[in-house]
């Protein structure tokens, strides 16, 4: 089974061979030749999609400061359960942060010259992050969900109750945001094979 270092550095070399193979291709010229439909080609849609699932899971992240407080102010768990859980987020954060920006950067030149590849690598220097966050997301989830009240939480533990929930959402972003990589580095390499069949 491939690691994910060794997918990315596979897209990397693909995306190298076709740039030397084939064209650059202009997306109106595809969606003429696709019969010039008025729908954007999916792998347009496919960025789209993809672009707002990302500052989604971003915006997500953003709040994990707030969920530190208010678990801290709770007294749910102690200062270095917190700080276990809550503070690789923040670095999370600025990776996906980063990533982000970069392959927005990608779309404001011409489609030709976009390189999803020189994200998606740079973004990997940073894979053992997202390995750790997840290889303990279970422990995490554990412990937050045995802090939880249920049935036996009044009126005043609500907010409590809240900020448990909340944080238990934020230690599953990086599962969700690997798959969201792993969605899209699918929609190059499949934009890739639809590109070879048409030229």
């Amino acid at each position: 089974m491939l690691t994910l270092k060794q997918v990315l550095t596979l897209i990397q070399k693909v995306l190298e061979l076709k740039k030397e193979q084939f064209a650059p291709v202009d997306v109106d010229s595809w969606i003429d030749q696709m019969g010039g439909c008025d729908q954007d080609p999916p792998q347009v849609e496919s960025i789209v999609e993809f672009i707002q699932r990302e500052r989604g899971i971003i915006d997500q992240l953003q709040k994990s400061s707030t969920t530190m407080s208010q678990l801290s102010s709770f007294n749910v768990l102690s200062g270095n359960d917190l700080l276990s859980l809550l503070a690789p987020l923040q670095k999370l954060m600025k990776v996906e942060l980063q990533f982000l920006l970069d392959i927005e950067m990608e779309l404001l030149g011409p489609f030709d010259h976009q390189r999803w590849s020189n994200a998606l690598m740079d973004w990997s220097r940073f894979t053992h992050l997202y390995g750790t966050l997840i290889g303990s997301e279970p422990r995490n989830k554990k412990l937050l969900r045995s802090k939880l009240l249920g049935k036996s939480a009044t009126w005043s533990d609500v907010p409590k109750e809240h900020a448990i929930l909340e944080c238990i959402q934020l230690v599953s972003l990086p599962s969700l945001c690997l798959r969201s990589k792993l969605r899209f580095m699918e929609v190059c390499v499949a934009t890739l094979f639809m590109i070879d069949c048409d030229v």
